[in-house]
């Protein structure tokens, strides 16, 4: 399930880099169905949601990363 995540991650990391950031919560979010623990506890995968989620705060899918982060959703 890691490996899994790890790619769903990595797939992230680049879609931020090609300014997809809806595409990128959705990865991020699959990740964490994958690997809760790993998501939610990685400072490195932290830091690569507050992106996105700040460029779209108000979608429901960045709400439901932040939640799954244990982070106050920005709105």
């Amino acid at each position: 399930m890691e490996r899994r995540a790890r790619l769903l991650t990595d797939t992230a990391r680049a879609l931020v880099q090609t300014g997809r950031p809806d595409q990128a919560i959705d990865a991020l979010l699959a990740a964490h169905v994958h690997a809760p623990t790993e998501v939610r506890d990685r400072r490195s995968i932290r830091t690569l949601a507050i992106g996105p989620t700040r460029r779209r705060p108000r979608s429901t899918s960045a709400v439901r990363l932040m939640l799954a982060l244990g982070t106050r959703p920005e709105i």
